[in-house]
């Protein structure tokens, strides 16, 4: 047996490093933190000087001439922008908080004429039943070292060993990951 490999079902806490263990929290929190993905209920692109729904999102939603994101919703509708709620018609700048009916909150993002907006509920990751991120137990013998460089000049493309032809629309730049440990 090899000393310096512990198999997966020997491994204490101890033996799993703590950077491994931060990515692991932060990866939850990325799912299901305060703006977590697991909580988002709707996402709608806004592109278009034509009135736009976003399904399940109330209101009417267009980029004026200047390239400014509206919404257009009624009191009924509970449509806050920043904390003012709509009647009628509001800007929606980039970074604008959102709220709507049923505890909803989100936000929209963008500049120019493309924006987006997204729309979360807290209670959702509650009703999925999310719970955690299965994983198979830490085994450095998985462990692969990789190395990053931008493309040149910004072109799309993916690199594997040399003698791996490029993949164009994959990642911009090259990866080489080498692993540490080879299983037999």
């Amino acid at each position: 047996m090899d000393p310096d490999h512990v198999p997966s079902h020997q491994q204490t806490a101890s033996s799993v490093p703590a950077d491994y263990e931060a990515w692991r929290k932060a990866r939850w929190d990325e799912i299901a933190g305060p703006n977590g993905k697991a909580k988002v209920v709707a996402n709608g692109r806004v592109t278009a000087r034509d009135a736009h729904v976003i399904p399940g999102v109330p209101g009417q939603w267009r980029i004026t001439e200047a390239g400014a994101l509206t919404v257009s919703a009624a009191a009924a509708d509970s449509v806050t922008v920043n904390g003012e709620a709509v009647n009628g018609t509001a800007e929606v700048s980039s970074g604008s908080s959102l709220t709507f009916s049923g505890d909803r909150v989100g936000f929209a993002g963008g500049a120019g004429g493309f924006y987006g907006v997204v729309v979360m509920d807290h209670e959702a990751l509650a009703r999925s039943g999310l719970s955690g991120i299965d994983t198979y137990p830490y085994d450095p013998a998985w462990v692969c070292e990789g190395e990053y460089r931008a493309a040149p000049g910004g072109s799309p493309d993916r690199r594997g060993p040399p003698d791996d032809p490029p993949q164009h629309g994959s990642h911009l730049g090259t990866r080489r990951p080498r692993c540490l440990h080879q299983r037999h």
